[in-house]
């Protein structure tokens, strides 16, 4: 087997952004045997032209004839020559690096090949060090997962910082949030916002809500409530449950605009929507006391069992309370409990929703008044 390089390795070497433009010297001279490096060490046969489209996640446009080193192994790994002819266009087209990530992918996710996280690993790694970025961000999240490999946070980081160079927004995320935890590397929140601010600028949504946290509790930069708020805002359009909570409490509870609070309740309830057992929460409580909605109790225990079954830790209390408080009868429940069964059909759980931090743990989002245009005109709560 062919020895993998390392992220120190390629530094020396040219990184190319785009795997389109990538020329590597290796790949001439590989070129007649570019099928046996693909194949070796692979024990699974796809046995279906469909097996093969969902590989490759396109469908090759022509049918380049069959090598002899292709017929000898390729076919036998894959079972037909269909298969073969599109492995070599695929090659041809794409480039091998990333023939060489898609079949990593593939492994990875069980997307037409099984799920076999050695092979994952071992097909990523090659694609790394033909310099894929997007390869060298998946190999790190591996090594840091202990999948195809032992684990290593070092190791990890190593991989985040050489597509972080390279502009990876997600592993621009994955080392911002290390320097931030100290895992794998020192401790450095300045280095953390660093990086955590180049993803959220290179558009991976996941970061804006972290970096409005970061703004806003001055970690790594000045405290700096207008962009806290612009971050927050931004990710919260862009449906991200946890800055639309942090959005909602800032404009219910300190806003004296018109419709403030009406714009907090549809931000609460597109979150308590999509799944975020803190809104659910705090929309339970909405309807409970009719505030921005029209009362409904038995609206409200819908919403509290729901948080409540979610995990939310306050939600079975505030369930609890609305039954006694509002005097529930056994009627009642059952509506609510239906209620609640016919959200969960209709709306399939998104679980990395429900597994999000509380916003109220993360962040103190209190103390700030918004204008609605993007400007911080306050830090008094209203009267």
């Amino acid at each position: 087997m062919a020895r993998i390089s390392t992220p120190a390795e390629l530094r020396q070497t040219k990184i190319y952004k785009s795997p389109r433009t990538m020329i590597s010297k290796r790949f001439i001279f590989l070129y007649g045997a570019t099928i046996i490096i693909l194949v070796a060490g692979c024990k699974h046969s796809a046995t279906s032209d469909s097996d093969v489209r969902k590989l490759l996640r396109e469908k090759p446009t022509t049918a380049n004839h069959v090598s002899p080193v292709i017929s000898q192994d390729v076919i036998p790994h894959f079972g037909n020559t269909a298969v073969a002819i599109k492995w070599k266009e695929l090659i041809d087209q794409r480039g091998l690096s990333q023939a060489q990530y898609w079949l990593g992918m593939s492994y990875l996710h069980g997307d037409g090949l099984p799920l076999d996280a050695t092979n994952a690993y071992l097909w990523l790694s090659k694609a790394a060090s033909n310099n894929l970025v997007e390869a060298q961000y998946q190999v790190g999240v591996l090594t840091a997962a202990g999948l195809g490999i032992a684990k290593n946070y070092e190791k990890a980081v190593e991989w985040y910082q050489l597509a972080s160079s390279n502009g990876n927004a997600d592993a621009q995320f994955a080392l911002g949030i290390s320097y931030g935890r100290g895992k794998g590397i020192s401790k450095d929140l300045a280095k953390s916002f660093k990086w955590i601010y180049a993803a959220a600028t290179n558009g991976l949504t996941n970061a804006m809500t972290p970096l409005a946290y970061y703004y806003w509790n001055g970690m790594g930069v000045q405290r700096d409530l207008t962009n806290a708020y612009i971050w927050y805002k931004k990710s919260a359009n862009l449906g991200n449950p946890q800055a639309q909570v942090a959005l909602a409490l800032s404009y219910y509870m300190y806003s004296n605009e018109g419709g403030a609070k009406e714009q907090a309740v549809e931000l609460v309830r597109s979150a308590a929507n999509h799944w975020y057992p803190q809104a659910q929460y705090f929309f339970s409580l909405f309807c409970v006391k009719g505030d921005g909605v029209v009362k409904d109790t038995v609206e409200a225990y819908k919403w509290a069992s729901l948080a409540s079954d979610n995990g939310y830790e306050y939600a079975r209390g505030l369930r609890d309370a609305i039954q006694d408080g509002e005097k529930l009868d056994s009627s009642q429940i059952a509506d609510a409990l239906q209620r609640a069964k016919e959200f969960s059909r209709t709306n399939p759980v998104q679980p990395e929703n429900v597994n999000l931090p509380n916003i109220i743990d993360m962040n103190a989002v209190f103390g700030t008044v918004h204008d609605g245009k993007d400007q911080v005109i306050s830090n008094n709560p209203k009267n």
